[in-house]
Formats: C-alpha cells, structure tokens, sequence
C-alpha cells in the first residue's frame, strides 16, 4: 500500500524525503498522535524534530494520503488512507486512551441530515467516547 501512497505523492509534485518516508512507515502501522510518530521515528534512530513530523503530516492531510481525527481532548490522531479499508469510526476510551475502530452503516444517518437540512456533507467523523472492557473491570 505504502507505493501507492508514494505514487500519489509524487503525482501531486511532492518528493519523497526522508521525513516522509519515516512518518508514513510509522503511520503504516496503526493511527498515532504527532508525537508517537516523531517517538517511534527516533527510536528507529532517525533524528526529527516535531516541526517536521507537523509540517509532514499537514502535507499528507493536504494531500489526501492521511486522515486527520481530533478527539475530544483536543488530541489529533493520523492515520494513513486506505483504499481498501472501509469508512470507518473509532471508540476511544476515556481512561486508558485505548482507540479501536468500528464500521458503521450511516447511510439512514447521512440521508436524514440532507433532507432535513439541505446540507450537502462531503465528509464526515464519528467517534464514541467511554470505558473499554479491561477499564470496566478496574
């Protein structure tokens, strides 16, 4: 999937440097904070600094390679796209952070918010917030 996203890159006019290659290595993996990525980066022995995982991650978010989540401590979360992964959402717990993610039909939803608003919704997120299995049992 990673060549594809790098094809795009390069379609767009962008070149692959060394900071993008990192973050979008890391990102392969599963969605992350801007400072898990530039962490995870540097225990792999590359040196970045945290302007450049931002400025990077902004450019793949321009770009439409990375999505872009803010959650309701103010955290944003990336998360590369993949085409062969459906729309998805996520719980997030609010204790432990733990984040998992969730496929919904929100088609009756989508429907209803045009037609009661005249609304036309080019995109969309929809996460759900409360306690995971593990924090219940605590």
């Amino acid at each position: 999937m990673q060549q594809v996203l790098i094809k795009q890159l390069k379609r767009a006019g962008y070149r692959l440097t060394k900071p993008r290659q990192a973050v979008l290595e890391v990102l392969s993996r599963e969605p992350q904070t801007a400072l898990q990525i530039r962490l995870l980066i540097r225990q792999r022995g590359q040196l970045i600094d945290q302007v450049t995982v931002y400025r990077t991650l902004e450019c793949l978010v321009g770009l439409g390679l990375v999505t872009k989540t803010k959650f309701k401590n103010q955290t944003f979360w990336y998360e590369l796209k993949d085409s062969n992964r459906p729309h998805h959402h996520h719980l997030v717990c609010d204790r432990c952070g733990q984040m998992e993610e969730v496929l919904l039909d929100e088609s009756i939803l989508l429907r209803v918010i045009a037609r009661r608003s005249k609304f036309k919704v080019l995109s969309h997120q929809l996460e759900f917030f409360g306690l995971c299995p593990a924090c219940l049992k605590k």
